[in-house]
């Protein structure tokens, strides 16, 4: 079974610039921690989409659904939840990978509401940066090859 990304490792090099084949949407109202993760996450073949709302996540969303969203549940007014809500009522076939971020302990009901839609939940204070940044490339890699069965 051939790697797709391999192949579009390749084909990056013929056409002399970076495919993209991963597409990832950071969610995070503090501005610092954003530029941060963005940061932390940078590689080759993947676009990197941020917002600060759950509104600029939404029209994100809209324009190109990524692979994987990092989502922060503390965004101001709640408005995490609203996130979680729009893709729980949208009528996307294939949902993107959720990890949610965030700064505080969740309680067990708040941990079993999410479940459904959440891949992981990290608390921010409770992962290196290195880790986060090991699941996070996991679980994308994993996305983007369920997305791009190799034939």
């Amino acid at each position: 079974m051939k790697n797709i990304r391999t192949d579009l490792s390749s084909l990056s090099s013929l056409v002399g610039y970076p495919v993209v084949t991963a597409h990832l949407l950071i969610v995070e109202d503090d501005p610092d921690l954003l530029r941060v993760l963005s940061l932390l996450l940078q590689r080759a073949n993947l676009a990197i989409d941020t917002a600060q709302s759950a509104q600029s996540a939404i029209l994100a969303c809209q324009r190109q659904l990524p692979h994987l969203i990092i989502l922060d549940l503390g965004l101001s007014q709640s408005q995490g939840l609203d996130l979680l809500e729009w893709l729980r009522q949208s009528e996307i076939s294939t949902l993107p990978v959720l990890v949610i971020y965030t700064a505080r302990d969740l309680f067990e009901n708040e941990l079993q509401d999410l479940q459904a839609f959440t891949s992981h939940i990290f608390t921010k204070s409770r992962i290196s940066p290195t880790e986060f940044r090991q699941q996070i490339f996991a679980l994308l890699d994993e996305q983007v090859e369920r997305s791009h069965p190799s034939g």
